[in-house]
């Protein structure tokens, strides 16, 4: 087993994050005369973002070490029935093959979640396809 799959033949970014493991990895990149093209057939799915803060009197005895930092999954479990139903409302499932994902921050959590419509619901908005996904968008400045 190789100890170093970091390879010097490709060209792209290398990155090193330190949490409670070292991760190392490298971005690769091809460049390819063929396009990537998307014909847009298949199931829609909609990706759902839900923030929420840290009450302010939690993160002083967090700081304080009055309590301990609740686990991802605790986080999670606290708002999944409110979670739940706010899909339910827009006509929204979870989508059962991909697990959601948390960022935690020091004052907000932001909890992801991958969605597909109910059975028999219409989704209002059109799916966009990978090149309107990937298709640069120009820069927003608000005066």
């Amino acid at each position: 087993m190789a100890e170093n799959n970091q390879s010097s033949d490709f060209k792209g970014s290398t990155y090193e994050i330190h949490d409670k493991h070292k991760w190392m990895g490298q971005e690769l990149g091809v460049n390819s005369g063929i396009p990537l093209v998307d014909e847009g057939k298949g199931k829609p799915y909609i990706v759902r973002q839900f923030e929420f803060s840290f009450n302010p009197e939690f993160r002083l005895k967090l700081r304080d070490k009055k309590v301990a930092m609740p686990t991802k999954q605790e986080l999670f479990n606290y708002h999944w029935r409110q979670l739940e139903a706010v899909l339910w409302g827009d006509g929204l499932v979870p989508c059962k093959e991909v697990e959601p994902r948390m960022v935690i921050g020091r004052k907000k959590y932001k909890i992801i979640l991958l969605c597909e419509p109910r059975f028999k619901v219409l989704v209002a908005d059109r799916p966009k396809t990978l090149q309107e996904i990937t298709k640069p968008q120009p820069l927003v400045v608000d005066k």
